[in-house]
């Protein structure tokens, strides 16, 4: 009886939003999720802490002239992670467009405020030819996304986004039609960037990247990588994820790369990273590092240095050592990249 009634005196001082919080904390991210631009999302979350599922938007695609439109939905396959059964988790997930031609890789964190949310934000690469058009290949953007379809979403076929689309064609069209060739350059194998840090391309699947990721600075943790690539173009594209989980995150902090591999007589990845770590309502703007990393291919055989160290699940990041980046450690970061 006692305990009931200490149970009645905690709830009565709460908010109501603090008891939605309580009992909807985002344990688990199954079920479709939606955002303000007909964009919705399909999510099996499983024990093991793997997203998969699907990323689909509606949208109407003018015909010649005007006169005429199609609508429907373009969807896309999503592999991701998010550590199960926490609260409020952190997650990142990777999905292939246009045809193959560019990766979007997102962070973010489930959040409460009358309901769940998931904060998210996002690189996409645009695969490219020239050093020219480099510069105009990555996007940046956030979105949020409900339970609930919002009432008044938009369509989200623009005008911007067609001619997009018909750019990255024309693109094809040209490099089909002028017989340019490119030397290969292969994701498989180990890399290394300007920071010491190591990443080793272990399998390519069905256009999924698995492999392991070890962060030197300042000291040594090891990370699954697990995302997605068009493998069998010369200049694959690619956008991958490492969950940083030990004995002091515990996988609330995750970094997602995306980028391109190149060859000019030297195999080089170029890519861009977000940071995403677990915070408080409040302080969702500081949640975010962004930045830039250069991978050369390693020229000599044999495995890896970080090979055959005993590391967690895809999901689960990082297993063991004390937390590293390749980013300054303070209190506003707070992990490594």
């Amino acid at each position: 009886m006692m305990t009931y009634l200490i149970a009645i005196v905690f709830l009565v001082g709460l908010t109501i939003t603090d008891i939605v919080a309580l009992s909807d904390s985002c344990m688990n991210l199954n079920g479709s999720w939606y955002n303000d631009q007909d964009i919705e999302m399909n999510l099996t979350h499983t024990v093991d802490g793997v997203l998969t599922g699907n990323y689909s938007r509606d949208h109407t695609a003018s015909m010649s002239g005007g006169s005429a439109a199609e609508s429907g939905h373009i969807h896309h396959l999503i592999v991701g992670a998010a550590p199960y059964g926490s609260q409020f988790p952190v997650l990142g997930f990777s999905i292939l467009l246009h045809g193959d031609s560019s990766v979007q890789a997102w962070t973010g964190q489930c959040l409460v405020y009358e309901h769940e949310v998931l904060e998210t934000s996002w690189l996409q690469h645009r695969q490219t030819d020239t050093c020219v058009t480099e510069g105009h290949s990555t996007l940046i953007g956030q979105m949020r996304f409900s339970r609930h379809r919002p009432k008044d979403a938009r369509s989200s076929r623009s005008v911007c986004q067609a001619e997009s689309t018909s750019y990255i064609a024309k693109e094809k069209r040209e490099r089909r039609d002028t017989g340019q060739t490119y030397k290969p350059c292969n994701l498989l194998g180990c890399w290394d960037n300007e920071l010491g840090s190591e990443m080793d391309i272990k399998t390519i699947e069905n256009d999924t990247i698995r492999g392991e990721y070890l962060t030197k600075v300042p000291v040594h943790i090891i990370g699954k990588i697990y995302g997605r690539s068009n493998f069998n173009d010369p200049h694959c594209v690619f956008a991958f994820h490492v969950i940083w989980s030990n004995t002091t995150f515990n996988g609330t902090s995750i970094t997602t790369w995306v980028g391109q591999c190149d060859n000019d007589n030297v195999e080089v990845l170029l890519t861009d990273w977000l940071l995403r770590r677990r915070v408080k309502n409040d302080d969702n703007w500081a949640s975010i590092q962004y930045g830039k990393s250069t991978f050369t291919k390693r020229k000599q055989p044999g495995p890896c240095s970080g090979s055959g160290t005993q590391t967690t699940g895809p999901a689960a990041g990082a297993s063991s050592g004390v937390i590293s980046g390749d980013v300054e450690h303070n209190d506003v970061s707070g992990a490594p990249v």
